[in-house]
């Protein structure tokens, strides 16, 4: 296919995007068009300028773009998954544009992701590049548009094609492919302290070398740990017997010629367990999540090891395959082709190429017709909310209150546990979480339990407003217990006593001195009470402006969002006393641990 010249502005936010976007900013610019990388957050410039491609560093470039004339194209590479809340900003401007946008997937979703995703992905580019048929199955059942979606294959597993005709049939010792910031320090997801994290790698240097006595043990960081400053964690847990055997690289290094010379690789991204089956390694995962649904027969025929679970015994786990790793290595196997396509689509090296023939169709044919619901930012630093003008301003805010303090969480992708009935709409208020809703209490024995540390955030709209649980101290302390950093939850003023006397009596026979009395504390001795408990309380009252007039606003003035934005906060400074009696006025509650 070939196209007039276009100008294509592909943004790299994320540490690694550069690896997944480099084959298509190159053949893009082979074609004759005028490409232009904008690095900006995590997006490494130094990369793409050692590949000869000088970025933009500075947002204002988008802006630029927006007003160049002639064909134009935004290429994302972020935005189907939930950190990276610019992308799909930036999705959404280039439509008010009349600018295409097109997202290049950047790591597998079907593969042990039996799980729900993000609102936001209805609000993605008009069109997805996505690795394999199964991706494509999974985002089709999600609800989007299948005709937005186009297999093109990972245009970063190219140069493995290459890389496999001619390799050696076996290569030796052992490469871990890490993933830190997903495991420690305050921006990860698990939050784990980095003491405990070397001793557990220390752990782990020791099994390997024990197995494959006097082979090399290498660790490559991933490109997003020096960002979060969690790199150098890797040469500080390796123990002075093993100076010299356990080789801390840089993240620069090859991810094929790192496989290709090991015999197995361990790693903790699913992107790189498939690189390492695509080339013939024997590989072992430590995924954060359990093996279900189709992929989990899948992962077998692929010939890979999942090893699931959040905890910091990843030794522990990993010791009793490793005879059977083992034996593997010598007598490695290519995993079976017709199950390798599914995932990773064509491997024939030109995933590129197809994701520039799709490029430059849409350079030709102009933004496609996309129905997609609309957003509003509260900001230009904020993140993405539905607009949802037929919801009361009251409900609207009290929502917000709550996602406010989800995020402040501070984790970029949350796992989120709602206890709320069918219809709640709070995950419209917060699209760039993993959100999970039950609609039973924790502690009624009616469902399965949770385990404990399960979620990032365990948030309750309106906290038994459907009644008092039998034992609301139990329910209290098992939401407090599946919480791995906040408990969230409001509560109508009218309910208020019923709180009081159950947070008094969590301490039932404790031994503190100052325990409030079972005979509701006031607001300062129920904060007391969750001190006790080993807990930081915040405490504050929203004010929804729940009255008829203010309703009648939301639902049928069709407010532009700047407007609407000012019309919210000026209602919100406005807390009639009428609405105490209405449920207007709540107390949101955070624990934090």
């Amino acid at each position: 296919m070939t196209t007039a010249p276009g100008t294509v502005l592909v943004l790299v936010d994320h540490p690694n995007l550069h690896v997944v976007l480099l084959p298509v900013i190159a053949e893009l610019a082979r074609r004759g068009h005028r490409v232009r990388p904008l690095a900006c957050d995590f997006g490494r410039a130094d990369r793409l300028r050692a590949a000869g491609f000088e970025p933009a560093t500075d947002t204002s470039a988008f802006d630029a773009f927006l007003e160049t004339p002639g064909p134009r194209l935004f290429v994302n590479a972020a935005d189907l998954i939930p950190q990276h809340p610019l992308g799909v900003r930036c999705d959404l401007l280039c439509r008010a544009h009349g600018v295409p946008s097109l997202t290049v997937q950047h790591t597998t979703f079907s593969l042990g992701r039996d799980i729900p995703f993000p609102a936001h992905l209805a609000f993605a580019a008009d069109r997805m590049a996505v690795y394999g048929d199964e991706d494509a199955r999974h985002y089709a059942a999600l609800g989007i548009d299948p005709q937005r979606l186009v297999v093109t294959g990972p245009p970063e597993f190219d140069h493995l094609a290459a890389a496999r005709d001619g390799a050696e049939a076996t290569g030796t010792g052992v490469t871990i492919f890490g993933q830190a910031h997903t495991w420690v320090g305050p921006r990860s997801t698990l939050g784990y302290e980095p003491d405990a994290w070397c001793d557990e790698l220390t752990r782990l240097y020791r099994a390997l070398s024990a197995r494959f006595p006097g082979a090399p043990v290498r660790i490559k960081p991933h490109p997003a740990e020096s960002a979060h400053g969690v790199a150098h964690l890797y040469e500080r847990a390796v123990p002075e017997e093993l100076q010299g055997i356990v080789q801390v690289l840089t993240d620069a290094d090859d991810n094929a010629r790192l496989i290709l010379d090991s015999a197995l690789v361990i790693s903790f991204s699913s992107s790189v367990w498939l690189e390492a089956r695509f080339l013939g390694r024997t590989a072992a995962y430590f995924s954060l999540r359990s093996r279900s649904g189709r992929a989990a027969a899948e992962i077998d025929a692929l010939g890979g090891l999942w090893i699931p679970g959040r905890g910091l015994d990843l030794t522990e786990r990993l010791v009793p395959h490793l005879d059977r790793l083992a034996q593997r290595t010598r007598e490695p196997a290519l995993p079976d082709d017709s199950v390798l396509r599914r995932y990773v689509g064509p491997p024939d090296g030109r995933a590129a190429v197809r994701v520039a023939d799709l490029a430059e169709q849409m350079l030709a044919d102009g933004p496609p017709d996309v129905d997609l619901p609309e957003l509003t930012f509260d900001s230009p630093l904020e993140r993405p909310r539905l607009l949802r003008p037929q919801v009361s301003y009251a409900h609207y805010v009290h929502l917000q209150a709550l996602a406010d303090e989800v995020t402040a969480a501070g984790v970029e992708h949350p796992q989120v546990l709602e206890l709320a009935p069918e219809g709640s709409d709070l995950v419209a208020q917060m699209p760039l979480a993993f959100h999970t809703r039950r609609d039973s209490m924790l502690a009624d024995g009616q469902t399965d339990a949770v385990e404990p540390g399960s979620y990032d955030v365990v948030v309750a709209p309106d906290l038994w407003s459907r009644g008092l649980p039998a034992a609301p101290g139990a329910e209290l302390t098992a939401m407090i217990a599946a919480a791995r950093r906040r408990v969230v939850f409001s509560v109508a003023v009218s309910a208020i006593d019923e709180l009081h006397d159950t947070a008094a009596n969590l301490l039932a026979g404790g031994p503190l001195d100052d325990a409030p009395p079972a005979c509701r504390p006031d607001l300062e001795k129920l904060a007391m009470t969750f001190r006790a408990l080993g807990l930081r309380v915040q405490k504050r009252p929203v004010h929804n402006g729940a009255s008829y007039c203010q309703s009648l606003l939301m639902e049928n003035l069709g407010l532009e969002p700047e407007s609407l934005y000012a019309l919210r906060r000026s209602l919100q400074a406005s807390g009639y006393p009428h609405e105490r009696h209405e449920g207007g006025v709540r107390l949101v509650y955070v624990l934090e641990k």
